[in-house]
């Protein structure tokens, strides 16, 4: 059976998603999980609707922001596990089942889960998924766990924020979500990012389960993908100047090196390589994401100096 679970739905004005992401956590077959819908800053009444049709918690986070919300659905939570998954997600019938399974190991602070294509029905959303190599961290289970004072700045191994779930008071320790991360502010993404890193650094393990399926729509349009892509880039780059940020002496140095590895590595190959007509991503894409990569530092420092107004 394994632990009760808080499962967080954050929205933002898009209650058709919503409808279809609420209509696959009815069918979970976990015995004990309460469902949470947090709407951030409505401007209508659609996302309670919703909410109120399935009989699920609705919250309403008023200040923008993805890690607001998030924020937001970890208060009202009342179980010791609290999940987290996406308006535009659709998670697999026995999602809760594989990740309360996990939990039971003593130790496990987080787990993630495999992301999946819910459609491949446009070019972009096949681009993203084959090319770009999608949200999945591969079939193998694995446990991340920090064994040294050398700290490794790779968050994007960890998981992905549509499928990831932690023991309620691991967050609390760290002090929840950075608001001035992700969806809903300059940074445009990397909260998830940010809260995996700051729990790997706190030494808490974070195990990664692949038989824990959430389904997620791509972005089904060029335009749309351009600007995922873009916020990819920005929210990776702002989420490693929060660690620049946070760090002292060496470490600072540490972060530094692993961004700039980053960049290289991530960019300047897939640029060489798509110049030799050697990589099949087109190149504005790529462009795109290195320009959200620039962008990200200067957009965070501003987003962190407004997070700390609205206090």
């Amino acid at each position: 059976m394994g632990p009760a679970v808080s499962v967080v739905v954050c929205t933002s004005g898009r209650p058709a998603l919503l409808d279809g992401c609420l209509q696959a956590l009815a069918a979970q077959s976990h015995p004990d999980f309460e469902v949470i819908v947090v709407d951030n800053a409505p401007t209508d009444d659609a996302t309670e609707q919703v909410a109120r049709r399935f009989g699920v918690t609705y919250v309403v986070e008023p200040r923008r922001g993805l890690d607001n919300a998030r924020n937001r659905g970890l208060a009202a939570a009342t179980a010791p596990i609290v999940a987290y998954t996406d308006d535009d997600a659709l998670p697999d019938p026995r999602w809760l089942d594989a990740v309360a399974a996990v939990f039971c190991s003593d130790g496990v602070a987080v787990v993630t889960g495999n992301v999946v294509a819910a459609e491949l029905a446009t070019p972009p959303q096949r681009l993203f998924e084959q090319t770009y190599r999608g949200m999945s961290k591969g079939p193998q289970p694995r446990l991340h766990q920090r064994a040294s004072r050398r700290i490794p700045y790779l968050p994007a191994r960890f998981g992905t924020g549509c499928n990831m779930a932690f023991r309620r008071h691991a967050l609390e320790q760290i002090g929840g979500f950075d608001p001035a991360l992700d969806g809903g502010t300059l940074s445009g993404g990397g909260g998830d990012l940010d809260v995996l890193q700051r729990l790997f650094e706190a030494y808490l393990p974070i195990a990664y389960a692949p038989d824990a399926v959430v389904q997620h729509h791509h972005r089904p349009t060029t335009s749309t993908l351009q600007r995922q892509l873009y916020d990819n880039g920005r929210g990776y780059s702002a989420a490693m100047t929060a660690a620049f940020l946070r760090a002292d002496g060496r470490s600072r140095a540490a972060v530094l090196s692993w961004w700039s590895a980053w960049l290289v590595w991530w960019f300047g190959r897939r640029i060489v390589l798509r110049l030799a007509r050697r990589h099949d991503m087109p190149l504005r894409f790529v462009l795109a994401e290195l320009a959200g990569a620039v962008s990200g530092p200067p957009l965070y420092v501003v987003a962190r100096r407004r997070a700390r107004r609205l206090r």
